[in-house]
């Protein structure tokens, strides 16, 4: 077999299948419980993330008119779920973790069904340009849940089975996160690199997004009465996206390089993003709780 063609089937898949399990190790049915128990916070961070930030996505798409793979990957970036750096951030942070892990877990189970139809969604907006990207979205959710779902929910029997793993979880996330980095970026070898107009071009509608879901999470949590804590959470959860996950959409499921552009450019806004946001909650917003 031809070892790109190796990398693309196995090693890719097989990556993105260790990182799941590793996120899987951190969950507890406890998890999902708190959607009963706290329902406000968890109700409102899932509308957020799986409705309005896939139609802000819609509208930065109708606004900026990209190419059809650039709006792709734009609303990639807009469906995407949290993940383990939303997680670790908000741990780090010493923000609300386990509301961050249920939302990133959740929205992870949902999002796999939903990212194919807003895709087709955003293209089918710029005027038939739907066409031009074949994108099967039953076979494309259940391929994405088959590598997503799958694992984490073996992650959760082995973390029931033998608690000790969960010792174990930063080894597979970080070893699933790396090899799946590489795997894609050798893949992507064999087509041509994005161009710099490309990167241009999404810039904007990417900066703006991550910017709408920042300013979305802290104004709808205060509306809806949470803490600053569960507000600063939330709004985090928002724009701190599984990259990773993008990048295997992408590259992977739509098996184009400049579909990630925005994902790429996504992972480099959402680090001073973060650092900014957990800054103003320690110095001004965490005193208000109390």
């Amino acid at each position: 077999m031809d070892p790109s063609a190796f990398i693309h089937h196995f090693v890719a898949p097989a990556s993105m299948c260790v990182l799941m399990f590793g996120m899987g190790l951190t969950l507890s049915p406890e998890d999902f419980r708190r959607l009963f128990v706290q329902p406000r916070p968890s109700l409102l961070g899932m509308a957020l993330q799986l409705l309005v930030m896939p139609l802000l996505g819609l509208a930065l798409v109708l606004v900026f008119r990209p190419d059809p793979w650039l709006a792709a990957g734009v609303m990639i970036a807009a469906a995407l779920p949290g993940g383990v750096l939303s997680n670790m951030v908000t741990h780090l942070g010493r923000l609300d973790t386990p509301l961050s892990i249920t939302l990133s877990c959740l929205a992870t189970a949902v999002t796999i069904f939903t990212i194919p139809f807003w895709i087709q969604a955003g293209l089918q907006l710029l005027g038939g340009s739907s066409d031009e990207i074949a994108l099967p979205l039953i076979d494309t959710a259940l391929d994405l849940a088959a590598f997503t779902l799958l694992p984490v929910a073996l992650g959760m029997l082995a973390r029931h089975w033998k608690p000790e793993l969960v010792e174990k979880e930063l080894w597979f996330t970080r070893l699933g996160a790396l090899v799946l980095i590489i795997a894609l970026w050798i893949d992507g070898q064999n087509d041509l690199m994005p161009a710099a107009s490309q990167f241009a071009s999404a810039f904007w509608p990417t900066f703006l997004l991550t910017t709408g879901a920042l300013i979305l999470g802290l104004a709808c949590g205060r509306l809806a009465r949470l803490t600053w804590r569960q507000t600063t959470t939330l709004a985090l959860e928002l724009f701190v996206k599984n990259s990773v996950l993008g990048l295997y959409v992408s590259v992977q499921a739509l098996q184009s390089l400049e579909a990630s552009v925005p994902i790429i450019i996504l992972s480099g806004l959402q680090i001073p993003f973060f650092l900014v946001l957990l800054g103003i909650y320690h110095l001004f917003l965490k005193k208000r709780d109390s």
